[in-house]
């Protein structure tokens, strides 16, 4: 039963908003399975076509709201129209490669950031930077400026900041209840 006026929204279908340079804000909707398919492949980094009645556009996602229940359901995105020559800007995953071959040696990887930002040109969008760890050592950091960006992608983040660190876990000493501990004689100043 629903109220007088309430819409019942079809479990297949995912209402969104296409807006951006030269359009007005347009409601727009996708199939759910088509819609993660997209939305897994392309993130809210890459662009892609989409045609609007007659008229194609190129877009990207610029958000997904979700809401949590017993598994995750996507309730609505947003699109934005943009053109070729356009600067775009976004944050990307870092993915760090290798880390299991440093932690079977008993080092810890620290993630200090598993973001960036980054700019570029409509079409040269990434999802991810993939940043290799197999050769560092305990206590090596790699900073922001250690990362190479694919061509046409350019790096916004602060080139000082850390990104990954490797420690090693700390050694505990065990104490033993049993262990005799040592009397210790105590002299007052002025006693002899």
């Amino acid at each position: 039963r629903t109220e007088k006026g309430s819409k019942v929204r079809s479990v297949s279908i995912i209402p969104g908003v296409l807006y951006g340079k030269g359009m007005d804000s347009t409601p727009i909707q996708a199939d759910m399975t088509e819609f993660m398919k997209m939305y897994y492949e392309m993130g809210t980094t890459k662009t892609f076509d989409v045609t609007l009645g007659k008229k194609k556009h190129v877009v990207y996602f610029k958000e997904v709201q979700s809401l949590y229940s017993n598994f995750l359901i996507k309730t609505h995105f947003d699109m934005v129209k943009v053109a070729a020559g356009d600067i775009m800007s976004s944050k990307v995953h870092l993915e760090f490669v290798n880390r299991e071959v440093l932690e079977r040696l008993g080092l810890i990887v620290n993630a200090v950031q598993d973001t960036i930002e980054v700019e570029y040109e409509v079409g040269s969008g990434i999802s991810q930077l993939e940043l290799d760890v197999k050769d560092l050592k305990e206590f090596d950091t790699l900073h922001v400026s250690d990362i190479k960006a694919p061509e046409g992608v350019t790096i916004i983040t602060s080139q000082d900041e850390v990104v990954v660190s490797i420690s090693s876990p700390k050694e505990e000493v065990e104490v033993d209840p049993d262990a005799e501990v040592p009397e210790v004689e105590i002299i007052k100043q002025g006693e002899e």
